[in-house]
């Protein structure tokens, strides 16, 4: 079973490092369950990550962008 704290963690840290563009949750976390894709969502929908807004949805996976 997979500890999605244990991988959610590293996720502000990674999104740091990006540079300003379109990004995709896969993008931060290799492999991610849909679970921990779908926490990220709800997260940058309550405001947690500044900077970052749900751009667009695709047949593949969320886009985001970091602005």
């Amino acid at each position: 079973m997979t500890d999605f704290h244990a991988l959610y963690k590293d996720v502000p840290g990674r999104l740091e490092k990006l540079p300003k563009g379109y990004f995709r949750f896969s993008d931060l976390c290799d492999n991610p369950p849909a679970g921990l894709g779908r926490i990220f969502r709800n997260d940058v929908a309550a405001g947690r990550f500044s900077g970052v807004r749900r751009v667009d949805a695709d047949c593949r996976s969320v886009v985001y962008e970091k602005y």
